[in-house]
Order: C-alpha cells, then sequence, then structure tokens
C-alpha cells in the first residue's frame, strides 16, 4: 500500500504551529535585540561618566598637591612683597 499525498491545506494545519511559534520566537528575538542596544547605550554612558569623574578626582588631586607644594613658595614671596 502506497500512502497518498496529504491535500496541501492539510499541510498547512499541519505546519502552522510552528509557524506561528516560529513568529513568537523571532519577535521575542527582536525585542531582546533592542533590550541589548539599550543596555549597550547605558553602559556607553556610565562609562563616559566614569571616566568624567576619574578625570575630575585626578584633576582635583593634582591641584591639591600644586596648592601643597607651591604654598610656601607663595607665602615667601608674599612676604617679600609686603616687607
Amino acid at each position: 500500500m502506497t500512502q497518498t499525498p496529504e491535500p496541501q491545506s492539510e499541510i498547512q494545519r499541519a505546519i502552522q504551529p510552528v509557524l506561528d511559534r516560529l513568529d513568537t520566537l523571532t519577535l521575542e528575538m527582536d525585542d531582546i535585540r533592542h533590550e541589548q542596544k539599550e543596555s549597550n547605550i547605558r553602559i556607553d554612558a556610565y562609562q563616559k561618566a566614569s571616566n568624567q569623574v576619574v578625570n575630575l578626582a585626578f584633576t582635583v588631586i593634582t591641584a591639591a598637591a600644586a596648592v601643597t607644594i607651591l604654598s610656601p613658595a607663595v607665602k615667601a614671596v608674599a612676604e617679600y612683597f609686603t616687607r
């Protein structure tokens, strides 16, 4: 006995759940890609802000060191001119 092929509509009905699931997975993957892009944007913003904080801290430390080092010299010059 040979098996007769199913009519096209029966094949379509048989694979429709698979096609529906594929559509759902495709939409979910698109959502994940979108969330990943947003996360990457946030990470970039945090990294830039972190770099700015590090640069600011370095500037403050350098300025404080300069004031500490130069303070005696500035004091001596001020005393010289106020005599």
